[in-house]
């Protein structure tokens, strides 16, 4: 183990550049996570904060980085020291950064995590949503309880995250949600995705069963899934002027029911999720899933969560229809729910 072995950070990085010890980065590094998630007093946080500034990920392999499990490259940080990576003063999970992307297109991304048993429970947030919403918090205190390993994220343009929110893509979200990941260490994970989150859970899930990922997904759990919604939900909706107005000004802006600030949907988000459907054919996700969905949901319909049943057939699926359910599901008796549904998912999980 890093720690228990007495590889310094700096010395990581020079012994994993050799060529013997390159395929065994990955370990390397997983290695150290393991060793911080058991020693929560005094050298962790040291440690941490020294991991989190020489490790970052890229997609750029020009210079022959090592390679987590993923496929995605480690490369020193060229960002700086990132926020200390401690739990700070009443948080229970750790903060820490990594870089997805280079040059132009790098963006820190942040993300929190809870050590425990694995699988571990990764939150997906919602479009415009970040890592401390109601549902993450709720479901950190559940993790906690149970000693369950627990991970959180923001995607750049989100919360606490970097980049700018008009770069956003469902490919580039789901992207930064695998660097988060793989950079945790987690090698069994169950999604639960909300929202759009939902669409990302279902886009890792598929990067999974083809070994893209250095992790498997064990389960998920949807809550008002928003999968396809761009062209499902969105461009039925949209007007001629609307049209034009993404087409030729490349975003479109419309008032949000949840924020003072306008929602911005962009050509590129557009263009990206019609590339990136997964209900214009049968989803096999090779795991339990359960969706729950509101039925006085105005953003999502639940015939659209239907729709993705159907999709589903070969899986071991379950619905729950909430009927005065609203698509943000976070009052007690929903939340209450969510814990019944994820701990009975965990039991058709098969380990």
């Amino acid at each position: 183990m890093v720690g228990a072995a007495g590889f310094e950070p700096a010395t990581l990085w020079s012994q994993t550049r050799c060529a013997t010890r390159l395929r065994y980065a990955p370990r390397l590094l997983a290695l150290a996570t393991i060793y911080l998630a058991r020693d929560v007093q005094g050298r962790t946080s040291k440690v941490k904060a020294t991991l989190g500034a020489e490790w970052t990920c890229s997609q750029n392999n020009s210079k022959g980085l090592p390679l987590t499990p993923g496929g995605i490259f480690l490369r020193p940080s060229q960002h700086g020291m990132p926020r200390r990576n401690a739990m700070q003063d009443g948080e229970r999970d750790f903060g820490h950064k990594v870089v997805v992307g280079a040059n132009e297109d790098a963006r820190q991304i942040a993300y929190r995590t809870l050590p425990g048993k694995e699988p571990t429970i990764v939150w997906l947030g919602g479009y415009r949503s970040d890592m401390r919403g109601t549902k993450a918090e709720y479901l950190l205190e559940a993790a906690e309880r149970e000693k369950r390993a627990f991970l959180r994220l923001d995607y750049s343009g989100h919360g606490e995250s970097g980049g700018r929110f008009e770069d956003g893509t469902i490919s580039r979200w789901t992207e930064e949600a695998q660097a988060a990941i793989e950079a945790a260490g987690a090698k069994s994970v169950l999604l639960v995705g909300s929202s759009m989150g939902a669409w990302i859970a279902l886009k890792l899930v598929a990067r999974a069963r083809f070994g893209k990922t250095g992790f498997s997904v064990s389960g998920l759990l949807l809550l008002a899934p928003a999968p396809d919604f761009t062209e499902r939900l969105m461009r039925p909706r949209l007007s001629e002027i609307q049209l034009q107005s993404i087409a030729t000004k490349g975003r479109l802006e419309e008032p949000s029911s949840y924020s003072a600030k306008p929602n911005i949907y962009t050509k590129a988000l557009f263009d990206d999720g019609a590339a990136n459907l997964v209900m214009d054919a049968p989803i096999e996700t090779g795991c339990p899933v359960a969706i729950i969905q509101g039925m006085e949901d105005p953003d999502v319909p639940y015939d659209h969560a239907l729709a993705l049943m159907s999709c589903l057939s070969a899986d071991d699926a379950t619905l729950t229809l909430v009927k005065d359910g609203d698509h943000r599901l976070s009052r007690p008796s929903d939340l209450e729910m969510i814990a019944r549904v994820l701990q009975s998912l965990f039991e058709r999980v098969r380990l």
